[in-house]
């Protein structure tokens, strides 16, 4: 079932909105250290449950999903190094890709809405913060900063946009329509307000992480070997040895947001692809 149609879709609305409301009240740094908690008790913790979906991949012994997991990050650090422009679209790509189906819950990458809200979610901020982000990709790919093509970008956004509610106006229920309207509302009034950075990262959380987390606890709970203590027991043990290592980094490396973003691609590759198989093929 897509997240449109689910009730979830509209305590995240009513979210996104009570937290436009709250930029009133707050500073900045206020909003950094939400953002930041927010990706400690939720980001984190989305993607540290993927251990408990290796019977949907080919590696179910957990020794053998770990090393090919942790193979996969290394494997895309070395490209980062070596070839930073193609890792960059790479990590693009996935991005698009995994916030889609998540959003709609298919298997079906290719359909024109998930991989329209993918693109969106990653273009309208990128759009907004034009120097910021380009500033940041390059940084990641160690380049000059790229010349301003805000207007482009604004155009591409718009008619992208216009595309997407037009598809979906046309394949969903009227109720399905007004509510994604009202997301992309709150979302690009969000971004407007916001720091690129702090704004992406709780965008992140509420539309991505926390949605993706209650798919995964239903994928489980389906599972023959299912038990809700194992399911957030697994998730606070990995979480932890996630947040250690982090620290580790803060301690010895100086955590720029091109960094940070660098460092998000390594775990969203091995990610993605575990949690692509777990959706449903159509």
């Amino acid at each position: 079932m897509s997240l449109l149609h689910r009730p979830l879709f509209l305590m995240l609305l009513l979210f996104q909105l009570a937290m436009l409301l709250l930029l009133i009240f707050i500073d900045d740094k206020i909003l950094f250290f939400i953002s930041a908690t927010a990706l400690i008790l939720v980001g984190i913790p989305h993607g540290a449950v993927d251990v408990l979906h290796r019977q949907h991949t080919r590696f179910n012994k957990l020794t053998v999903f770990l090393a090919v997991y942790i193979s996969v990050i290394l494997l895309y650090a070395l490209l980062w190094y070596g070839w930073s422009v193609l890792a960059l679209l790479l990590f693009m790509a996935i991005s698009v890709l995994h916030f889609g189906e998540t959003v709609f819950e298919s298997k079906q990458w290719y359909h024109l809405k998930p991989l329209l809200w993918g693109l969106l979610f990653i273009l309208i901020p990128v759009t907004i913060h034009m120097d910021e982000a380009f500033a940041i990709f390059a940084d990641m790919m160690s380049m000059p900063s790229i010349a301003n093509v805000q207007t482009t970008f604004y155009a591409l956004s718009g008619l992208l946009l216009m595309v997407h509610l037009v598809h979906v106006f046309k394949t969903e229920q009227g109720k399905a329509f007004v509510f994604l309207l009202l997301q992309w509302g709150l979302l690009i009034l969000w971004f407007w307000f916001t720091p690129l950075l702090e704004g992406f990262l709780m965008a992140f959380v509420v539309w991505h992480a926390l949605p993706s987390l209650f798919q995964q606890k239903e994928v489980y709970e389906r599972s023959d070997t299912a038990n809700s203590v194992v399911f957030w027991l697994t998730m606070l043990v990995y979480t932890f040895f996630a947040a250690a290592l982090l620290a580790l980094l803060a301690y010895f490396f100086e955590l720029t947001p091109a960094f940070l973003f660098v460092l998000l691609s390594l775990i969203t590759l091995p990610h993605a692809l575990v949690i692509h198989n777990t959706m449903p093929d159509a």
